[in-house]
């Protein structure tokens, strides 16, 4: 089972376990969990900086770089939503991996979860995975701390007390965690 299956598989079954006996009002959630939702930790990340190492950012919806990830992206959202054939099992969840280090899977999943970001009716949740040498957090110039890892060894670990929220909109991002 992988990292990704496990994770979700905590995630199932913690989700499962919780009863709900008064559903609260928008008004009520905002006032118990901040206006982030849950624990969330706030982050800035530098666009300027992003755009120098070639990724998308939000202020470049309109460039080459977003079009060609508008490309890719798009027959991936179509296949997520099951196309002519209906909503797929986990069709949403697109993993980006490849052979060998070096080849681009973390640029390539940054720009394609911005990407995705940045459509109107989307949100984002890039789950850096790679707990043998995590990158995402460097590109986003976060200091790595908890994460998937601790989550997943960790069961008083809340999965919004490790998710991280970007000064962008739609995108929330889940650090792989401490070295193990």
């Amino acid at each position: 089972m992988s990292t990704i299956e496990k994770a979700l598989e905590k995630f199932d079954k913690n989700s499962r376990s919780s009863v709900v006996v008064d559903s609260p009002t928008k008004q009520q959630r905002s006032r118990q969990q901040g206006e982030t939702g849950g624990n969330s930790r706030n982050v800035e990340v530098d666009f300027a900086e992003l755009r120098r190492a070639g990724i998308l950012t939000p202020e470049d919806a309109h460039t080459r770089l977003a079009e060609e990830y508008r490309v890719i992206k798009r027959p991936l959202l179509n296949n997520a939503q099951g196309g002519s054939l209906g909503p797929l099992e986990n069709g949403n969840l697109i993993m980006v991996t490849s052979a060998l280090p070096g080849e681009g899977k973390t640029f390539t999943a940054i720009n394609l979860a911005m990407s995705i970001a940045l459509e109107y009716d989307r949100t984002a949740l890039l789950v850096d995975a790679d707990i043998a040498n995590p990158s995402v957090s460097r590109y986003f110039g976060i200091r790595p701390e908890r994460g998937l890892v601790d989550y997943l060894s960790d069961d008083r670990i809340a999965l919004s007390d490790i998710m991280v929220k970007p000064n962008v909109d739609k995108l929330s991002f889940l650090p792989a965690g401490a070295p193990h």
